[in-house]
C-alpha cells in the first residue's frame, strides 16, 4: 500500500512539475516554486527524523590478591549462578593462562597500575558472543518455553528470503586486524563469523595506548552508526554482596580494610556502552524498522550477557529462595 501511494505520489509530483515547466513565463512563476519547495522541505523534514538508541552495561571483575605471584581474577567456577555469569570470560581467561605457561612466560598481572588488560578480556568475549550469535544471519528470533524446573531459550535466524539480499558476512579472516592483536583473541570455530547488513562496515579502534577503552563500529552509510565502547571505570576493595553470598563475610558485620578476608580482593568496574545513530535520510525506508528491531535485540542481548544487574538479581532471587526453605525447614 506505501509502495503504491509513494509511487502515486511521485507521478502527480512530475505532472506539476511538468504544468510549472509549460507555464515559466507566467508572473508567479517564481512564488509557486518558493511556496511548492518550502512545503517538500517541511515534509522531508517532518518525515525524515533521526533515531538513537542506548544501552549502558556495567560488568565486574573479581581479583585475588593475595597471591602476588599470579593476581589471579576469581569466577568462582564452583558458584553456579556466578561461574554460570563469567563462564566465557574463564574460558578465554584459563586458555591465555595455559598458553602463556606453555610458552614459560610470566602469568602475572598487575591490575592496579595496568587494568587494561580487563579490556581486553570483555573485549574478546564480546566478540566471541557477536561471533556465536549472528554467524548464520544478522537477524536472529528469540524463542522462550517455559517449563516446569527450566526454561528453554532457542535462536533461529529469520528466513532467508526476508534477508537474503541484505547480509555481508565477515570471516575470520576479514576481522580487523587490530581485534586480533588482543591479548586474548584465539581462533574460535572456522564456522564462526559476524553477519550483518549488505555494506556494513566493521571496524575496531582503540583510543589510545595508554587508555583503557575501546571500541567496535558498525557502520552502514546513510543507515545506521553503531558504537559499542568498553572502558576502565575505576573499582573498590573487597567483593562486596558476593563476600557474603559465598560465605567469606557475615552481613551483620561492619567492612574492615584491616580483615584479610575482605582487603584481599578488589573489585574493577567496566562500563560498554552501546549506541545506534540511525540517519535521516532513510528514517523512513522499508529496511530501517527491522535494522532498529536488530539492534534492539543485540544490545539487550549483550546486556543480559554481561550486566552485572542481572547475576546480582538471580543471586537474590536465590537468597530469598534459600532462606524461605530454612524457614520451613526444607531440605535442599
Amino acid at each position: 500500500m506505501a509502495k503504491i501511494f509513494t509511487i502515486s505520489f511521485l507521478i502527480i509530483c512530475l505532472a506539476l512539475l511538468f504544468l510549472l515547466y509549460v507555464n515559466r513565463n507566467s508572473p508567479k512563476i517564481q512564488e509557486t516554486i518558493i511556496i511548492i519547495t518550502a512545503v517538500i522541505v517541511s515534509a522531508c523534514l517532518y518525515v525524515t527524523k533521526p533515531y538513537e538508541i542506548e544501552k549502558s552495561i556495567t560488568t565486574l571483575y573479581f581479583v585475588d590478591q593475595k597471591d602476588k605471584e599470579n593476581n589471579q581474577i576469581k569466577f568462582f567456577n564452583d558458584e553456579a549462578i556466578i561461574g554460570g555469569f563469567f563462564r566465557d570470560q574463564a574460558f578465554i581467561y584459563y586458555n591465555f593462562i595455559e598458553k602463556l605457561k606453555g610458552q614459560k612466560k610470566d602469568i602475572h598481572f598487575d591490575f592496579h597500575n595496568d587494568p587494561k588488560p580487563l579490556v581486553d578480556l570483555q573485549t574478546i568475549a564480546i566478540l566471541e558472543h557477536l561471533l556465536q550469535h549472528y554467524h548464520a544471519s544478522w537477524y536472529v528470533e528469540r524463542e522462550v518455553l517455559d517449563l516446569p524446573g527450566w526454561v528453554s531459550e532457542t535462536r533461529r535466524p529469520r528466513k532467508a528470503s526476508e534477508i537474503k539480499k541484505d547480509v555481508k558476512k565477515y570471516s575470520l579472516s576479514d576481522l580487523p586486524v587490530q581485534l586480533k592483536t588482543n591479548r586474548f583473541y584465539r581462533e574460535p570455530f572456522d564456522f564462526m563469523g559476524l553477519s550483518v547488513p549488505k555494506n556494513t562496515s566493521f571496524d575496531f579502534s582503540v583510543t589510545s595506548p595508554k587508555e583503557t577503552s575501546c571500541e567496535f563500529i558498525l557502520r552502514k552509510r546513510y543507515f545506521f552508526n553503531i558504537r559499542i565502547k568498553i572502558s576502565y571505570s575505576g573499582g573498590g576493595i573487597g567483593l562486596g554482596k558476593i563476600g557474603h553470598y559465598i560465605g567469606l563475610t557475615k552481613p551483620e558485620e561492619p567492612y574492615s580494610t584491616s580483615d584479610p578476608d575482605f582487603a584481599n580482593y578488589f573489585t574493577y568496574i567496566l562500563k560498554i556502552r552501546c549506541n545506534a545513530k540511525f540517519h535521516r535520510v532513510t528514517a523512513g525506508n522499508p529496511s530501517t524498522p527491522k535494522y532498529k528491531e536488530w539492534i534492539n535485540y543485540m544490545f539487550e542481548n549483550l546486556y543480559q550477557k554481561f550486566d552485572w544487574s542481572v547475576c546480582d538479581k538471580a543471586i537474590s532471587e536465590h537468597q530469598k529462595n534459600r532462606a524461605l526453605q530454612q524457614i520451613l525447614n526444607i531440605k535442599e
